[in-house]
Parts: C-alpha cells; sequence; structure tokens
C-alpha cells in the first residue's frame, strides 16, 4: 500500500494505492490501483491518518493481515501512522498488548527526515538486529518456524526510495552552498526586464532561477547559466556584479556535472515497473559513479546516500524482494543474504496462510479451528446464545492466534524445504523482467510468494501521480467541487483499464 499527502485549494488530501502482483499462473506483473483521494478536513496527524486508513481498507474490504508493506515519503506524521497501523494490527492480530512490528520505530521515539520542515536524524546508520541472526553456517536450512512465529503480520515500513535519494542529494548540496548562492546571484539580476530584453536580443534563452527546496531545478539553473555563459562574460565586462572568474565558472562546471547522474537516476526510478532489485542495482550504481567523479558535491552526495541507506534498507521485505530477483541477488552481503532467506520463508508461510487459511489448522481436521472453538466452547449446554459478546471475541482472537502459531513439521512438508533449498541456489540470471525468471526458476509452491515480494512498492511516484490528475480534476473553475465527487471521478479515471 502506498500513501501520500497533498493540498489542493486550501483542502488537504490522502492519496491511497495499493500495488499487487497477478499470479504466477498468468506470468506475474504489478498492478496498481487505486483506493481513495479522501478529504483530511484539514487533519494531519498520525492518528487521523491511520483512521482513515482503516476505513478506506473497510470500504475495500481489505484486512490487515493483506498487507505487507505501507511505503511513504520520509514525513514524521507517515512515519507515525504506520507506527499506529501495526499497533492496531497487533492488537487485532493478539486480542491484548501493541505489538510493533520489529522494524518500526516506537511511536516515543523521535521522527525521521521530513522535507518540509519536521525532524530530522542525521544519524541514518544501518538498523544491525537481522546481522546478529545472519551468521549461520553455509548450507543450513534456518529455523523456518522460529521465522514464521517472529513477529505477528504487521505491514512493515518502506520510505520512498526516490524520496531518499531527493533527501541525499540535498544534504550534499549543502556543502557548496556558497558557491550556489553566488551563481544564484548572478542568475537573479540576469532576469531583470532589461537584461531578458538584451539576452533575447542575442537569441540566447532565458536565464532559469531554481527552487531551493528541489536539486533538479538547481541543476538546470546551472545547466541554462553555463549555456549564457558568452553573454554572461561580456555583461560582466561592464556590470562587476555579473563578473565570474575562470575558476569560479570551473567549479559551476563541476557541479553542473555531479549531478547529471543522480538526475537521470531520479527519472529511471519513476518507472512503473521498478521493483527492489532493480532499485537496489540503480542505487549502487550511483554511488559507484558518484564515487568515481571525484568532485566535492560528488563525494557529499555518496557520503549522504550513505548515511540515509540504513534507513532505506531497514525494511525486512525489500531484502527478501531483493533475495528472490535472481538478477540481482548478489548484491546482499552474506548477513543480508541470511536474513533475506528467512524474510522469504515467513513470507511463504503467511502467503498461503492467506490463500488458503484453513491449511493453517493441520492435516486431518474435519472442521475449520473456529468452529472447533465454538463446539467446545457449547459442549454440555448447547445454547449458543449464552456466550457474551465479549468471550466470542476473546475465542476469535485465540482462533487466529492458532492459526498462525501451529506449524507443525507435519505441516511444513519435507517438498517445501526442498523448495526452499532449492531457492537458495539458484543461480543468477540475466532476465530483462523479475517475475519471467520467477515463473521460470522457482518451484510452483513458492512461486505466488516471490512475485508478492517483487511486486513491493519502492516509491510512491504512483500517489505522485495521482495527485497530478488531481490538479486538473479540481481546477480553479472547479474549487468548490464536493470531495466525495472528486475521490469518485479519480478512481473511475486512474483504475479504468
Amino acid at each position: 500500500m502506498k500513501i501520500d499527502g497533498c493540498t489542493r485549494h486550501n483542502r488537504s488530501y490522502l492519496g491511497v494505492n495499493v500495488q499487487f502482483s497477478k499470479p504466477s499462473d498468468s506470468g506475474g506483473g504489478i498492478q496498481v490501483r487505486t483506493l481513495a483521494v479522501r478529504d483530511c478536513d484539514g487533519i494531519h496527524s498520525g492518528q487521523h491518518t491511520k483512521d482513515m486508513l482503516v476505513q478506506i481498507m473497510s470500504d475495500f474490504e481489505i484486512s490487515h493481515d493483506q498487507i505487507f508493506a505501507i511505503v511513504s515519503d520520509n514525513a514524521a506524521n507517515m512515519i507515525k501512522t504506520v507506527s499506529l497501523f501495526n499497533q492496531e494490527s497487533g492488537e487485532r492480530e493478539a486480542g491484548t498488548g501493541t505489538s510493533l512490528a520489529p522494524n518500526e520505530d516506537s511511536p516515543d521515539e523521535p521522527d525521521e527526515d521530513a522535507p518540509d520542515g519536521e525532524s530530522e536524524d542525521e544519524d541514518g546508520d544501518a538498523a544491525d538486529a537481522h546481522n546478529e541472526d545472519g551468521d549461520a553456517a553455509d548450507g543450513d536450512m534456518p529455523d523456518l518456524r522460529a521465522a514464521v512465529s517472529a513477529a505477528p503480520p504487521t505491514a512493515s515500513h518502506m520510505r520512498c526510495a526516490a524520496h531518499t535519494l531527493q533527501l541525499a542529494v540535498r544534504d550534499g548540496i549543502k556543502s557548496v552552498s556558497t558557491l550556489l548562492a553566488g551563481a544564484r546571484s548572478v542568475v537573479k539580476k540576469l532576469r531583470t526586464p532589461h537584461l531578458v530584453a538584451v539576452i533575447k536580443r542575442r537569441g540566447a534563452l532565458s536565464p532559469i532561477l531554481d527552487n531551493e527546496t528541489r536539486w533538479s531545478s538547481t541543476g538546470r539553473m546551472l545547466t541554462r547559466l553555463l549555456e549564457l555563459r558568452p553573454v554572461v562574460e561580456d555583461l560582466g565586462a561592464a556590470n562587476p556584479q555579473l563578473h565570474l572568474s575562470n575558476d569560479k565558472w570551473q567549479q559551476l562546471q563541476s557541479l553542473a556535472d555531479a549531478l547529471v547522474e543522480p538526475t537521470a537516476t531520479m527519472a529511471r526510478l519513476q518507472a512503473a515497473e521498478l521493483t527492489p532489485g532493480l532499485f537496489l542495482k540503480e542505487w549502487k550504481l550511483l554511488k559507484r559513479k558518484l564515487e568515481a567523479n571525484g568532485t566535492r558535491l560528488a563525494a557529499a552526495i555518496a557520503a549522504a546516500m550513505d548515511r540515509r541507506q540504513g534507513r532505506l534498507f531497514e525494511c525486512d521485505l525489500f531484502l527478501g524482494a531483493v533475495y528472490v530477483d535472481l538478477r540481482y541477488r548478489l548484491l546482499l552481503d552474506e548477513a543480508d543474504l541470511n536474513y533475506a532467506e528467512r524474510v522469504f520463508n515467513r513470507i511463504v508461510e503467511r502467503e498461503s496462510q492467506i490463500r488458503c487459511p484453513e491449511t493453517s489448522h493441520g492435516e486431518g481436521s474435519g472442521e475449520p479451528g473456529s468452529q472447533q472453538t465454538a463446539r467446545a466452547a457449547n459442549d454440555g449446554t448447547g445454547n449458543n446464545a449464552s456466550s457474551t459478546s465479549s468471550e466470542d471475541e476473546l475465542e476469535q482472537a485465540l482462533d487466529r492466534l492458532q492459526q498462525r502459531r501451529r506449524l507443525t513439521d507435519a505441516e511444513l512438508t519435507s517438498t517445501l524445504r526442498e523448495d526452499l533449498e532449492k531457492v537458495r541456489h539458484l543461480p543468477r540470471v540475466k532476465s530483462k523482467d523479475a517475475f519471467e525468471a520467477i515463473c521460470s526458476s522457482f518451484p510452483s509452491q513458492v512461486r505466488n510468494a516471490a512475485c508478492a515480494l517483487t511486486a513491493l512498492p519502492v516509491t510512491q511516484v504512483s500517489v505522485e501521480r495521482l495527485f497530478s490528475a488531481l490538479k486538473f480534476i479540481l481546477s480553479d473553475a472547479r474549487s468548490t467541487m464536493k470531495p466525495d465527487l472528486v475521490e469518485a471521478i479519480l478512481i473511475l479515471r486512474t483504475n479504468w483499464q
């Protein structure tokens, strides 16, 4: 599930997309659907956003355990929303307590790096919790039962990869802020009406002024300024405020060159079919190119990527998704590889429970566990109405716990063990499509789980595109359109095939 917020005509909206995989017998493939573009009534808190999210899921009859991950940006209220969602999911699953997913921050911990003024955690060190369990000897199968019961089926929090890269580049640009301020000052003077007219008479393009909060516009500003260098040098001879030394011009050229690769990578991250494995390849390739660039800005961006990738890669499902992508699995180190294998084994069981919940009650069971519990509770009385509502809720909660925990050796068949072992030793493949590699290489009974992991969204780009459509639907002339009508139009337009 992907969530994001926007404001249009002083009205705040929450956008929600779901991303999933087609069944493996249909060849897999990523599918995206819009669930809501809902008016927030001006309330942006994590609690209110979580309540809206739960209501939207209820409208579409989506259960908590069907949501494997939630993708958001790094805004504080979105991080809080996911944490509260997992609290509620843990309470629904266990009937008591407030269990958090193992990779989620506690609600009392400081929120992290929001782009619009929220508190920012510059630590960014990688989470090391999974490395402690990542030292299994080569060839040993992980303890599958421990992996399955390690945590309730809450939603992992995946921070938007595109937004994280934006923040890393922004951090790097801070190291050259003085030089950029000088270039920006020259551009502002060039944009005065008199000088714009002079530039046009010379047949040159108008200068571009950047938005300081959007580094991509800074790259465009530098590129245009370098194109205007002959004109600026002529004007600078008569106006000292426009004069830039040769050394400054060379520094500006190096800044523009350093931003070329991040800009190209950001464009590739907008792809609709972006998978976790492909993203990891793009991330590591960009770091390598920046380190080879040798300029101060490139080194600063690479260092910022190192600091931020810990928060980005702490999502356990992200590692599991790279593990099943045979094209890029080798990008994981040994500790992450062992941990990712256990994540995949857990998802295999979880996916099978969602698809066939009755199989989790053991072979030879003549009736679902909930019916067995209800009959046992009524033995000797024959009066089902005598049970109170609270007792019924407790019985249902116990049934759900039993459904999750009764993974016995009989249920974990030798065939499944063999299939998981085969997946561990699958070689690298050179395929253009991750789903094609899964459907041709993975054993059939783990194929759907692998496709589900591969469909893990790593960006919230589709929600941002949804908000672009909102701009046209809720135009200036239609600013008073009712919120439910806006939502209905957008759901119809974006989901129509």
